[in-house]
């Protein structure tokens, strides 16, 4: 059989005679357009923002007109992951994990750089074309093996994501305010313990159907709280990783409780 591909299976050994598997693992060419539609976006809209806001008086000066120097980095960042994914997807590179890690740390600083610094630190195209190419790098990196494992290690990455955004998105709109905020000392604590037990699902292999059940409860507990007393007082990438820390932690729940095959 040949070698996989970003059209084909991933990771999936089946040797001749053997009757195909009735489900689909995991496929290159959806994650990959996901991560495409984020960068086309990213480009877009930047390119109309430059149109209308960029400083060309001022081109390289980025101490007197920063927007210009986030502006082009939002534009890079775009560019680069296009065609990353172009390339992977026209020479076969879909199951490439280098390619993979490259894309999630590429994402992950513009992401941050674009959602906390600006210029999409508010709900709009560009904020969530940002976290539409975190999280599709991330699916990439972390592909859906099949059965029960599977799901449990892309799951527990996202819910490892959404407490470090939350972590830092909480100390960064709350610098100085810790002791004097109840819901922000609750969101700190919430982010912490969530890391480490999404640490425990995602890499503990031989994890126990009980103690599956008892992090994945805690868990959801935790998430469904903190959404419930922290998302008044929160805007931004706390407010969006409250709800989807809490819809993750509670799929997972849902998967601990009715767990497919492994």
């Amino acid at each position: 059989m040949s070698n996989p591909t970003s059209d084909s299976f991933v990771n999936m050994d089946v040797e001749a005679g053997t009757p195909a598997p009735k489900t689909l693992v995991h496929h290159v060419g959806e994650t990959l357009a996901l991560i495409e539609l984020a960068s086309i976006i990213i480009i877009g809209i930047t390119s109309y923002t430059m149109g209308r806001d960029f400083n060309w008086d001022h081109f390289a000066d980025y101490e007197e007109n920063p927007k210009n120097m986030l502006l082009s980095y939002c534009l890079v960042v775009g560019i680069v992951s296009l065609v990353t994914c172009l390339v992977a997807r026209f020479q076969n590179l879909g199951g490439s994990r280098p390619l993979a890690g490259f894309m999630s740390l590429w994402w992950c600083f513009g992401t941050g750089v674009m959602t906390f610094y600006g210029p999409y630190n508010n709900a709009c195209n560009g904020y969530f074309a940002a976290w539409l190419g975190l999280i599709g790098s991330l699916l990439w990196m972390f592909p859906d093996k099949g059965g029960d494992k599977g799901e449990r290690s892309q799951l527990a990455a996202m819910i490892g994501l959404s407490s470090v955004v939350l972590l830092i998105a909480v100390g960064y709109d709350q610098y100085g305010k810790y002791l004097n905020d109840p819901s922000t000392v609750f969101g700190l604590v919430v982010a912490a313990v969530s890391i480490f037990l999404a640490a425990q699902l995602g890499f503990i292999t031989d994890l126990g159907a009980r103690r599956d059940q008892i992090l994945s409860g805690i868990l959801a507990l935790m998430w469904v709280s903190a959404n419930i007393f922290m998302a008044w007082d929160h805007h931004g990438n706390a407010l969006f990783s409250l709800f989807v820390g809490t819809l993750c932690s509670v799929k997972n729940l849902t998967r601990s409780v009715y767990k497919t095959s492994e």
